[in-house]
């Protein structure tokens, strides 16, 4: 600045030196900032509304579920569009300093320091936005699925790049920041299935309970309120274990994800009632009593 003044006060105004000094220190880099801003302004928008677009297109395509993939698409939208304008106005202030003539080594320098604190004094928040990042694109949950996050398991409601909110059955809102988030058990992604033990006494005969259960099994299967959540026929897996009071007969049915819970306690009623028509005994606890006489 102090080296353009001294050039001015040389001019000698009577003469087109000056205007000619002042279209080169001031029209010029004025037009190229206004040219910067403009085509700052043109590409920021346009770019966003590609990237959502093709954003919505994807995830449209990846899941059905549409309140899952519009949550999950507002989320990359959201990071899309952050990033885009961070770059863009980033290089349009820079580029507009350097028509200035401002050196710009020294507030590269000073914004690298201060990018390196921020980074060490952020560094929870950091890891958090990253894994939310990677979890989105990864689509290893999304909203409507139930979760086990360490040991909270609810529905999930919502996701962003900070935390992911879930709603346990009690009605407990519970707030994750997804950086803290180690492992995740989906128990409604693509298909789930029903593992069933059924408790018998020891002295059933195991061939009839097997023929029985599986009766009770096969109308289940064709039952109009339940038929369109199996997509396999129900198993018999034959005997899980002998418990202390009891006889453990396992039954697996391949289900829709997220209906495992409601046809477990229908599927348990009915065999509970079938039961009790055929006299089947469901075990109780007994204990068995040794008395020694004394002389």
């Amino acid at each position: 600045m102090v080296l353009r003044m001294s050039i001015f006060e040389n001019f000698n105004f009577s003469n087109n030196e000056f205007w000619a000094f002042i279209f080169a220190e001031g029209v010029v880099p004025l037009s190229q900032i206004f040219l910067v801003l403009v085509l700052a302004v043109i590409s920021s928008k346009l770019l966003r509304r590609l990237s959502k677009r093709g954003i919505y297109r994807i995830t449209s395509m990846q899941d059905a579920n549409g309140a899952r993939a519009d949550q999950r698409a507002k989320a990359l939208t959201a990071l899309s569009h952050s990033v885009i304008s961070v770059t863009i106005w980033t290089i349009a202030i820079l580029t507009a300093l350097g028509s200035l003539g401002i050196n710009l080594g020294p507030l590269v320098a000073g914004a690298g320091i201060a990018g390196v604190a921020l980074g060490f004094g952020a560094q929870s928040l950091v890891k958090d936005f990253l894994s939310g990042i990677s979890m989105l694109i990864e689509d290893q949950y999304g909203v409507g699925d139930i979760v086990d996050v360490g040991g909270t398991i609810g529905e999930v409601e919502s996701i962003s790049l900070r935390s992911t909110r879930l709603r346990g059955i009690d009605g407990t809102a519970w707030h994750i920041p997804n950086g803290e988030i180690n492992k995740v058990g989906n128990l409604s992604q693509d298909w789930s299935r029903i593992v069933l033990d059924i408790s018998v006494a020891y002295k059933s005969d195991l061939t009839f309970t097997q023929q029985e259960i599986a009766k009770v099994l096969e109308n289940f299967s064709q039952d109009p309120s339940y038929k369109d959540n199996l997509l396999e026929d129900p198993e018999i897996l034959g005997v899980q274990s002998l418990s202390d009071n009891s006889i453990e007969i396992r039954v697996s049915i391949k289900v829709k994800a997220g209906t495992q819970w409601e046809l477990t306690r229908k599927l348990r009623e009915k065999i509970k009632n079938h039961f009790d028509e055929t006299a089947i005994e469901i075990p109780f606890p007994q204990l068995s009593v040794w008395i020694e006489k004394t002389k």
